[in-house]
C-alpha cells in the first residue's frame, strides 16, 4: 500500500514499482475514502517481447472495460471552475 500526502493542484508524483515476473490484467484503485468511487483503472502487463513472444494469435483490437459503482461516493455541491480545499 502506498501512503503519502495529497498531490496539490498543478503538481505531480510518479509512482515507481517493480513488476518483475508479473503479466496479465490487473486493476488499481484509491484507498482514500473520499475518492473510492471515482479513482480506479486497468493495468495491462504484457510479456517481454510482446506480441512476438505471445503464444496466441495477436488480437485485432484491445478494449479494456472497467465497470465501477458510484453509489457509495460522496456528492459535493460545487461551482464549476472553482477550487475547493478538501483536505
Amino acid at each position: 500500500m502506498i501512503t503519502q500526502r495529497p498531490i496539490l493542484p498543478n503538481q505531480n508524483f510518479t509512482y515507481r514499482f517493480d513488476l518483475t515476473g508479473q503479466e496479465g490484467t490487473l486493476w488499481w484503485h484509491a484507498h482514500e475514502p473520499f475518492l473510492r468511487a471515482t479513482v480506479h483503472g486497468a493495468v495491462i502487463i504484457r510479456p517481454r517481447g510482446w506480441p512476438d513472444s505471445y503464444p496466441f494469435p495477436k488480437p485485432d483490437k484491445e478494449v479494456p472495460i472497467i465497470i465501477g459503482v458510484a453509489e457509495d461516493g460522496y456528492v459535493l455541491d460545487v461551482e464549476p471552475g472553482k477550487t475547493y480545499l478538501c483536505a
